[in-house]
């Protein structure tokens, strides 16, 4: 290659490069611009959406009063239920005696 050639071909990988490096830089300027307006964007909506703590820990304390008085009502239902059914020792000794009639009966028959 002549000396003109080779001027010639780092020219264009001159030129080649400058452009690259030029639409890398405009793409990563507006990459950055957008992200700044992201961020805006996302501090403006988490400013907007303020969490209420004490009506939280609020509704909480009523649902545990409430959750309290439905364990209450279930342990007094338990209770009426448990006193008004007979006494299993005798149902079972009911129990026992008709299987003794039942037995009895098969064996003499």
């Amino acid at each position: 290659m002549t000396r003109k050639q080779r001027n010639i071909e780092q020219d264009k990988k001159i030129v080649m490069i400058t452009g690259v490096t030029f639409f890398m830089v405009l793409i990563i300027s507006f990459w950055l611009l957008n992200i700044k307006n992201t961020f805006q964007l996302d501090s403006t909506k988490v400013s907007e959406n303020n969490f209420n703590w004490a009506e939280m820990k609020k509704g909480l304390n009523d649902i545990t009063v409430e959750t309290k008085k439905s364990i209450k009502e279930i342990k007094n239902l338990q209770q009426t239920a448990s006193s008004s059914l007979p006494q299993t020792n005798q149902v079972e000794e009911k129990n026992i005696g008709l299987l003794k009639e039942r037995l009895m009966n098969k064996v003499n028959n």
